[in-house]
C-alpha cells in the first residue's frame, strides 16, 4: 500500500504544494489507521526538456529533504512506498522502478499487488521469489508494450493496479500515462476506506495531476477540486516533453 503523485506541467508552486501533501499523508495516512506510514522508501522521475532525474533512496520520503525540480514543463512521478515484507526495503524496491528496452525507456511507479507467480510464468522468469511483484508488473509493461501490458496485468491484478508510467522513446520523447483499478471487496476485507486505492484528477493554471485519494484530505490539499479516473483505462497525462539534444 504505497501512494502516488504524477504531474505534468510547469506551475513549480503547485508542484511543491502537491508534494507536500504527499510526503504528510505518507508520514501520517489518513485513510490508513492501522498502517498510516508509508516509510519504506521512495522515489522520482522528473524530465523536461533539459534534464531526466531518476532519484530511489531507502529513506522514507518525510526524513529527506529531497524535492524533484520542476523546471519549464515537465513530467514528474512520485512514489512513497509502504511494504509488509521489510526484507525487501532497499533503494533497489523504491519506485519508479526503470526498463530498457529496443521500445525505449520505461518508468513504472505502482501502488497494490498482482500475482507475482503468474507473471512469472507470462515472462518465462524461473524464480519468482527474487523479484517483487511490481517489479515483475513493470518489466510485463516494458516487454509487452503498455496496451498489450496492461490487458494481461488486469487478468492478475489482486488488490490494485494504480500505477503511473513514464515512457522515453527511442527518439527521447517522453510521455506520462497513468492507469487505475482495484478490488473493492479486497480493500474492504482489510479494513480501508472504498476509495482507498481511487486515484483522482485534479487541474489548474499551468499544470494537471493525477493522486491518491489520501492526498485530498491533507490540510494543503483539502479542497481541491478533483474528480475520480476512469478505473480500467490507460490515459495520458499532460503532454508530451523532447528532450533537447543541446
Amino acid at each position: 500500500m504505497c501512494r502516488l503523485l504524477g504531474f505534468a506541467g510547469s506551475n513549480e508552486q503547485e508542484f511543491r504544494r502537491l508534494f507536500s501533501c504527499l510526503r504528510g499523508v505518507a508520514e501520517n495516512d489518513p485513510l490508513n489507521r492501522k498502517e498510516p506510514s508509508h516509510k519504506d522508501g521512495w522515489g522520482y522521475v522528473a524530465v523536461s526538456s533539459e534534464r531526466l532525474q531518476l532519484y530511489k533512496t531507502v529513506k522514507p520520503i518525510f526524513k529527506d529533504d529531497e524535492v524533484p525540480k520542476v523546471r519549464g514543463y515537465s513530467l514528474v512521478v512520485v512514489h512513497a512506498r509502504q511494504t509488509s515484507f521489510e526484507a525487501l526495503v532497499s533503494a533497489r524496491h523504491s519506485h519508479p522502478y526503470h526498463y530498457t528496452t529496443v521500445k525505449g525507456d520505461f518508468f513504472f511507479a505502482h501502488n497494490g499487488s498482482v500475482d507475482r507467480e503468474a507473471l512469472a510464468k507470462v515472462l518465462r522468469v524461473r524464480d519468482p521469489e527474487a523479484y517483487v511483484d511490481s517489479e515483475l508488473a513493470g518489466l510485463l509493461i516494458a516487454q509487452k508494450g503498455l496496451k498489450r501490458g496492461y490487458e494481461i496485468l488486469a487478468k492478475h491484478m489482486r488488490s490494485s493496479l494504480d500505477s503511473l508510467v513514464v515512457h522515453l522513446s527511442p527518439k527521447n520523447v517522453a510521455t506520462l500515462y497513468y492507469y487505475g483499478a482495484f478490488d473493492v471487496e479486497r480493500v474492504k476485507s482489510k479494513g480501508l476506506p472504498e476509495d482507498y486505492y481511487q486515484l483522482y484528477y485534479v487541474k489548474g493554471r499551468g499544470f494537471e495531476a493525477v493522486l491518491s485519494s489520501s492526498l485530498l484530505f491533507h490540510p494543503e490539499c483539502r479542497g481541491m477540486k478533483a474528480e475520480k479516473i476512469d478505473n480500467g483505462v490507460l490515459k495520458q497525462l499532460g503532454r508530451r516533453v523532447a528532450l533537447s539534444s543541446e
